[in-house]
C-alpha cells in the first residue's frame, strides 16, 4: 500500500518502465471505472461518438490527470530529462482539454487551422508515451536520486555522487526520433502543401518511396473492389480458399515462397518450394489447386511441358471452376499445336466463368483461325466484342451503387474500364479484319480497321494492316498513307520498310 500511495503522490525520485506500465493499467482501470459508473451510456455505440463530456466527467478525467502526471514526472527523471519537459507535458494536456472542447466535434472535419494546432500537441505527446514507456532509464543514480533498480546506487538524496548532464543518446532513442520525425514529415507537407489535404500528403510520400502514386494505389484498389463484385460467388470462393490455405502455417510460407520464386524466374527453386507445400497441403488436398497452378507454371518455363499439363490438369480436378486453369492449359496446348484440346479447355472456361471474359472468346478464334475454320473464328471474335461491352456495362452499374467514391475516382475508374473494354474490341476487330481481308472481303475488313485504328489512333499494326487491304484494292495512295504512318509509329519494321518501297515502285 506504501508503494502505491508513494507512486501516485510524490513527484520526487525515480520510477522504472515496469512501474510505469503497471501505473498507466491501474490509472486506465480506476477511470473506466469511474466513468462508467457516471454514465454507463459512454460504453455504447453512438449515432454521435464525440459528444462533449459533462462536467462531472471532466471533473473526473482531471482527477485521473493527477496520478498521470506523477508517473510521468517520475520517468522522466529516471531517464534523467530536464524538469521542464514535465511542465510542458501539464501545458500540452491543458491544450488538448481546450481543443477538445472548441474543436469541431467530429476531427476528421478538421481543417489546417486545427490540425496546425493539435498535431504539435500529439507529436510531443507521443515523443513522452515512447519515452516513458520504451526506452531504459540512466545508469546508476542521477541528478533525480537512485537507480529504481539498484537502490543501492545511492543518488542526490544519499549522498553519492550522482551522473550529471544528458542521458546517452541510445539505439532506443534514434528509433523515438525517427518515429516521431517521419510523423512530422507528414504533417509539416499537410500544412505547408497547397489546399493541404492528407491524400495529398500521402500521394506525394507514398511516390517518393515507392515510385507509385497514393492516387495510383487507390485506383488499383478501387478497381479491385469492381471487380470483386463483378464475380462475388467467385471471391467468395477465392477468399475462403485462401483462408484455409492459411491454416496450413508451414505449407502456405512455402507457397508464397513458390510463386514469388516463379515470378522472379527461377522457377527450379519455385518447384522445390511448391512441391513441398503440395505435400504438406497433400496432392488431393482441393486448397492445392493455386500451387499446382504456379508449379504449372514453373514447368512451362523450364519446358517441361508433359508435367506441366499434368499441374494444370491436377489444379482443374480439384476445383473444376477454375477458369484460368482451363485458360492456361489451353495456352499451353495452343503452343503444343494441340489445337482441338486448346479449343476445348477454352470452351470449358467460357462455360464456367461468372462473368464476361472477351479473352477466351479471342483465343478460341485464334485457334480457330489455325484450324482453316474463318468463320467459327469470326463468330468468337463478335462474341469477344459483345463480352467487352457487356463487362463494361456490368462495371458501369456496379459503380454507379458504390458508396464513397468521389466524382474523380468515378471519372478515373470508368476511364480504366473502357480503356480494358476498348483494348479486347480493337484486338478482335484486327483478328476479324485480317479473316476478312484473306477471304478477299475487303470493305467488311477496312471496317473492322477504321475500328481499330479509331480506338487505337496510335497503333501501327492497325494502319499496317488497313494499308494492306487498299494495296490489294489498287488504292495505293491510301495504301502509301496508311504504310508510312505505320512506318512513323514503328520505324524499326522491315516489313514497312519494303511495303513502302513497293507501293512507291507502282506508283512511280
Amino acid at each position: 500500500m506504501n508503494w502505491l500511495l508513494n507512486l501516485f503522490t510524490t513527484f520526487d525520485g525515480r520510477i522504472s518502465r515496469r512501474d510505469w506500465w503497471i501505473g498507466i493499467l491501474i490509472i486506465s482501470a480506476v477511470s473506466m471505472t469511474g466513468q462508467w459508473i457516471m454514465d454507463p451510456s459512454s460504453f455504447e455505440l453512438r449515432e454521435d461518438p464525440a459528444a462533449r463530456p459533462s462536467p462531472v466527467q471532466i471533473l473526473w478525467s482531471i482527477i485521473a490527470f493527477i496520478p498521470s502526471l506523477v508517473i510521468t514526472f517520475k520517468r522522466l527523471n529516471d531517464r534523467d530529462q530536464p524538469r521542464l519537459l514535465g511542465y510542458l507535458f501539464v501545458v500540452v494536456y491543458v491544450a488538448c482539454a481546450i481543443l477538445f472542447q472548441i474543436s469541431p466535434e467530429d476531427w476528421s472535419h478538421f481543417g489546417t487551422r486545427e490540425w496546425a494546432f493539435a498535431f504539435p500537441l500529439l507529436l510531443f505527446s507521443s515523443w513522452i508515451f515512447i519515452d516513458n514507456g520504451f526506452l531504459k532509464g540512466t545508469k546508476g543514480p542521477n541528478r533525480y536520486g537512485p537507480n529504481p533498480l539498484d537502490p543501492g546506487s545511492g543518488g542526490g538524496a544519499s549522498g553519492a555522487a550522482p551522473t550529471l548532464g544528458r542521458t546517452r543518446y541510445t539505439g532506443g532513442a534514434f528509433a523515438r526520433d525517427a518515429i516521431i520525425g517521419f510523423f512530422a514529415l507528414i504533417f509539416s507537407a499537410y500544412l505547408f502543401a497547397p489546399q493541404g489535404s492528407f491524400v495529398r500528403t500521402f500521394d506525394w510520400l507514398v511516390s517518393l518511396y515507392t515510385g507509385v502514386g497514393y492516387a495510383d494505389l487507390r485506383a488499383m484498389e478501387i478497381e479491385s473492389d469492381h471487380l470483386k463484385q463483378l464475380d462475388p460467388e467467385g471471391e467468395r470462393i477465392r477468399t475462403e480458399r485462401d483462408e484455409k490455405m492459411r491454416t496450413y502455417v508451414q505449407a502456405w510460407k512455402e507457397y508464397d515462397a513458390g510463386w514469388k520464386a516463379s515470378l522472379d524466374k527461377n522457377y527450379v527453386a519455385a518447384i522445390d518450394d511448391l512441391t513441398l507445400a503440395i505435400d504438406r497441403y497433400g496432392a488431393h488436398n482441393k486448397v492445392a489447386a493455386p500451387v499446382f497452378m504456379w508449379r504449372a507454371r514453373s514447368f512451362r518455363k523450364l519446358g517441361q511441358y508433359d508435367k506441366a499439363i499434368a499441374d494444370y490438369s491436377t489444379a482443374i480436378a480439384l476445383q473444376p471452376e477454375l477458369t484460368d486453369g482451363y485458360s492456361a492449359r489451353g495456352d499451353l496446348y495452343a503452343e503444343l499445336e494441340r489445337y482441338r484440346k486448346a479449343l476445348a479447355d477454352y470452351d470449358a472456361a467460357i462455360r464456367v466463368s461468372r462473368a464476361p471474359v472477351a479473352r477466351f472468346d479471342i483465343k478460341r478464334g485464334n485457334v480457330l483461325r489455325k484450324l482453316d475454320e474463318p468463320e467459327q473464328a469470326l463468330a468468337s471474335y463478335e462474341k469477344a466484342i459483345e463480352r467487352a461491352r457487356e463487362k463494361y456495362d456490368r462495371l458501369a452499374v456496379i459503380d454507379a451503387a458504390m458508396p464513397d467514391l468521389t466524382p474523380a475516382e468515378r471519372e478515373t475508374f470508368l476511364k480504366w474500364a473502357a480503356k480494358k473494354r476498348d483494348g479486347s474490341i480493337r484486338w478482335a476487330e484486327i483478328q476479324r479484319g485480317i479473316i476478312l481481308r484473306n477471304l478477299k472481303r475487303y470493305e467488311e475488313a477496312l471496317t473492322a480497321f477504321n475500328e481499330a485504328i479509331r480506338l487505337q489512333p496510335d497503333g501501327a499494326f492497325g494502319y499496317k494492316q488497313r494499308g494492306w487491304v487498299y494495296e490489294k484494292q489498287g488504292r495505293l495512295k491510301q495504301a502509301l498513307a496508311d504504310y508510312e504512318r505505320a512506318s512513323e509509329l514503328n520505324p524499326a519494321s522491315d516489313w514497312l520498310t519494303k511495303a513502302l518501297q513497293r507501293v512507291k515502285s507502282k506508283l512511280q
